[in-house]
């Protein structure tokens, strides 16, 4: 018995895997207005599954209607899920891409040299340009994590 139940959760450990290895990126939104609840279906009154707190971002994997489906990262234990997203409290459009073009490009709390640091963008490195203020570009990368970076480190694709 304790065999067959092994085997079932490694199938189902297995499929869940293989879905989430299947959903494929399209674009990046940050939450504006305020918290928004993240449900397991396109409807108000599906399951909770979560919420994503303003000003915080994630990736989009595909749109229904006035929804978006979500992929999320929970921060307190790491793991990955996806749910939908009302589209009312949150912004889509600017999702320009951008590569790190030279080394030392320190990634910001605020757009000001003399804020927190918060890491350092890898050249080379990849992400996508939620806004930009003066000279800084508010970015967030492919772990959903955001910052600002100074322009004069960035090169924007076409």
């Amino acid at each position: 018995m304790k065999k067959l139940v092994l085997v079932v959760f490694a199938m189902l450990v297995a499929s869940v895997l293989v879905v989430y290895a299947a959903v494929k990126i399209k674009s990046y939104a940050i939450v504006t207005i305020q918290d928004c609840n993240v449900r397991s279906d396109h409807s108000v009154t599906s399951t909770l599954l979560g919420q994503v707190k303003a000003n915080l971002s994630f990736a989009v994997s595909d749109t229904y209607s006035d929804y978006v489906r979500a992929v999320i990262t929970d921060k307190t234990t790491g793991h990955k899920y996806t749910g939908w997203v009302w589209t009312a409290l949150i912004d889509t459009k600017n999702n320009i891409d951008f590569t790190v073009k030279k080394p030392g490009a320190n990634v910001k709390q605020t757009y000001d040299k003399n804020s927190t640091t918060l890491g350092v963008a890898a050249t080379g490195s990849i992400g996508h340009i939620l806004e930009s203020k003066i000279v800084w570009y508010r970015i967030i990368f492919d772990d959903n994590k955001t910052g600002w970076v100074s322009a004069q480190y960035v090169k924007v694709k076409p």
